[in-house]
């Protein structure tokens, strides 16, 4: 009985093993797949980012200034959870800054790029109303400092 018990344990962690070898390989090409295919995504999105630059390189200083933006902010609630927040009303005015420029900044992407938001309003124009709503934005932030 112990020879045929021990037999049969034997098999079963044969079994086990094949099994888990093929999940384990089931699951690598898997990986693979997501990875390939995450690969394509970044590939059509950086290929259709590139063309819209080439239409209009003026959009890369609109970009950076989006990505300045989230930045600042971020660092800004890091101090916040580092350091504290004291002064709450710097901290509320420098963060409600950045959310609005990162706002405004979209919004004149937007208007620039997509026939959908653009209207009959020309890039000039749309420039005119950003600096507008900043500058309106920023005094009112100033006004919020105390």
């Amino acid at each position: 009985m112990s020879s045929s018990s021990s037999s049969s344990n034997k098999k079963q962690s044969k079994n086990a093993e094949a099994a888990i070898s093929k999940t384990s390989f089931s699951l690598m090409g898997y990986i693979d797949e997501i990875k390939s295919e995450l690969m394509d995504i970044f590939s059509a999105v950086r290929n259709e980012y590139l063309e819209s630059l080439a239409k209009s390189p003026r959009l890369a200083y609109i970009d950076a200034l989006i990505i300045l933006s989230m930045f600042t902010a971020a660092s800004q609630v890091l101090y916040l959870l580092c350091v504290g927040s004291f002064p709450f009303n710097s901290f509320l005015s420098g963060l409600l800054s950045c959310v609005g420029t990162y706002a405004f900044a979209v919004s004149l992407r937007m208007r620039i790029t997509s026939e959908e938001f653009k209207g009959n309003v020309t890039e000039k124009q749309a420039f005119a109303e950003f600096v507008m709503c900043s500058l309106v934005m920023y005094f009112m932030v100033a006004c919020f400092l105390g």
